[in-house]
């Protein structure tokens, strides 16, 4: 299974830095560091946000938005979360919001 650790981060156009990572069940993660962010930009904390597709999927493993503020072991813990879905399983899409 996937975590913090196998994500590549590089410099993200609008300062800090981001990583992706798509999963075989068609749900992908990205995550980005920086103090334009939702993060201190000491590479201490994190933003995540799942995607299905090119769209932004909300639902409880991110409270409803993009989660900020995460440690390594909370991006981890989300990404195991959802390795594990089903396709097309998890709550709601944008446009539902």
């Amino acid at each position: 299974m996937k975590n913090f650790n196998d994500l590549e981060f590089t410099g993200h156009p609008y300062g800090g830095e981001k990583a992706s990572m798509d999963f075989d069940n068609g749900y992908s993660v990205s995550v980005i560091t920086g103090s334009e962010w939702y993060s201190n930009g000491t590479h201490l904390d994190y933003e995540l946000a799942i995607v299905k597709g090119s769209e932004l999927v909300y639902g409880d493993l991110t409270n409803g938005d993009v989660s900020g503020y995460l440690s390594k072991d909370d991006v981890t813990d989300i990404m195991k979360k959802v390795q594990e879905l089903e396709p097309d399983s998890y709550p709601q899409k944008l446009e539902e919001v």
